[in-house]
């Protein structure tokens, strides 16, 4: 879990992943790893995180990764910023009540007008096209 090495941390994600569906209770302990992680000086290793946390599907862990994923929308790396951004949805289906709870949705839409990467404002788009499914 501690190596830099990103096709390694890749190989390791996934297996969280997969063993979070069927020990859920026991994924909280990968926690701390995310969020050093996010807080990484790799732009390529805080994207990893960030869109892992997407893909698992534990409501626990939201609560405690929400906020490095609402700090990883502000990240000065547009690609860390378009992979939260396309977390969100998927967090949302889990969690709603997290996400707006935490004013995630209202954070999106004013960025709209102030994103200045295309790159990044055409997956908020996207993003928020999709959480307009949800309601």
């Amino acid at each position: 879990m501690e190596s830099k090495d990103l096709e390694l941390k890749k190989l390791v994600y996934l297996y969280i992943i997969n063993y979070a569906r069927i020990k859920p209770e026991e994924a909280i302990m990968i926690v701390n790893v995310f969020i050093r992680d996010i807080k990484s000086g790799s732009p390529m290793i805080k994207a990893l995180a960030v869109r892992t946390i997407g893909y698992i599907k534990v409501d626990k862990l939201n609560d405690y990764l929400i906020e490095p994923l609402k700090q990883s929308i502000f990240d000065d790396d547009p690609y860390v910023r378009k992979c939260a951004i396309l977390t969100i949805p998927k967090i949302y289906e889990i969690s709603p009540d997290l996400v707006n709870d935490n004013g995630i949705i209202l954070i999106l839409q004013k960025m709209l007008a102030t994103e200045g990467n295309s790159y990044v404002l055409s997956n908020l788009i996207l993003s928020l096209s999709e959480l307009s499914y949800f309601k």
